[in-house]
């Protein structure tokens, strides 16, 4: 189905797909295609010549993060789903915007894991192994994942002198890069992943996850 997305500026194609309607197990299967999403999209030009051009010689991080921070404006799930909501058989869960399609949005913008997906995509294109971390931060539902920020591997120099061992880049929700969301309720998971470790990024180009017991809905964005 083709739907107009003003973020766009231009009618996008949409599809769905049904995925588990446990929690734990979800926000598993969001991570891989967020995995996947990175993967690919960081071996692109265009999201390498973003890295790149943000990076400075001694220290890939603190010019990426500010991009990346600056340049996606953050909304929630349901201004980004809200053209095709009507059309679905729950309420929005939760949205995928893949890096690439975001740098080809006429405005950026989207919620934290799709701060998540281009903050890594970037670290992958500089050759810095990158995964997420998902934390529990609602106090209304303590028991859920609700808030994902990528995390880099900085050992072994990998991003200069100014870092080491595991960084935390929140860049939608953190005021400087290496600031780590707090853990109220004791519930964290690194989800970490080498560059080379997923070979699925071929599967979807922007994915949204719809609720009740839950879709994963799929846009391929026209530049």
């Amino acid at each position: 189905m083709r739907f107009y997305h003003p973020a766009h500026g231009h009618d996008i194609q949409m599809g769905a797909v049904q995925v588990s309607d446990d929690p734990d197990t979800q926000v598993a299967q969001v991570i891989d295609m967020m995995r996947a999403y990175s993967d690919e999209d960081a071996q692109t030009p265009e999201l390498r010549g973003d890295a790149m051009r943000a990076a400075s010689v001694d220290d890939p991080i603190t010019g990426n993060w500010q991009d990346v921070k600056n340049r996606i404006r953050f909304v929630t799930d349901e201004q980004t789903a809200a053209p095709f909501t009507s059309f679905m058989k729950g309420p929005v869960v939760e949205t995928l915007v893949r890096p690439i399609d975001m740098r080809a949005m006429q405005e950026p913008q989207g919620d934290c894991d799709d701060f998540s997906m281009t903050m890594r995509a970037r670290m992958l294109a500089m050759g810095i192994p990158a995964g997420f971390s998902t934390v529990a931060v609602d106090p209304e539902d303590p028991s859920r994942y609700s808030h994902v920020y990528a995390i880099a591997d900085c050992s072994d120099n990998a991003c200069g002198p100014k870092w080491s061992g595991r960084v935390a880049l929140d860049a939608s929700h953190g005021p400087y890069p290496g600031w780590e969301a707090p853990n109220p309720f004791g519930k964290r998971t690194d989800w970490y992943i080498h560059p080379a470790a997923s070979r699925l990024a071929w599967v979807f180009a922007v994915g949204f996850l719809i609720g009740g017991f839950g879709y994963l809905a799929w846009w391929a964005a026209q530049r």
